[in-house]
Formats: structure tokens, sequence, C-alpha cells
């Protein structure tokens, strides 16, 4: 008799914790995921917001460096092209 209301309470105690922690992975989801949510959704949008204003700043940082050796390339004279390898004739 001992043996099965432990047995049972064990398993109640199983299905409790069982429904918790899906509790809290359900709140935790629906957190992320939810629209709902203001405080979340500006979270997110803040996050989106950061992250392109620094793809902004890479590319502007990229074309900035491509005009500088753009314009770096044009005040360098021209180089005449001296032929190394004469052609072997047989």
């Amino acid at each position: 008799m001992d043996r099965s209301v432990a047995e049972a309470a064990q398993k109640k105690q199983i299905r409790e914790e069982t429904a918790r922690s899906l509790t809290k992975n359900q709140i935790a989801n629906d957190c992320f995921h939810s629209e709902d949510k203001p405080l979340m959704r500006r979270t997110q949008s803040s996050h989106l917001m950061w992250f392109f204003e620094k793809q902004i700043q890479r590319t502007h940082r990229q074309k900035k460096h491509q005009i500088s050796a753009l314009a770096f390339n044009a005040t360098e004279k021209p180089q005449v092209v001296t032929q190394k390898h004469k052609p072997e004739d047989p």
C-alpha cells in the first residue's frame, strides 16, 4: 500500500514538474515570437535598427575605402609594362 502511494505521489510530482517546465518554455516562446507584446516588439525593432545601422556604416566605410583607393590609383603615374619573358624561337 505504501509503495503504490509513493509511486502515485512520484508520478504526480513528475507531471507537475513537466507541466511547469512546459509552461516556462511556452512563456519564453510566446515572449520571443509574440506580436502582441509591445515591449518585446520594441526590443526586436531596436535590435533591427541597430543591425541596419551597423550595415549602413559598414557599406559606407567600404565605399569610402573604394573611393580613396580609386583616387590613389588615379594619382599614380601610369607604369610602362615591359615584357619580362622573351619568346623563345625554336
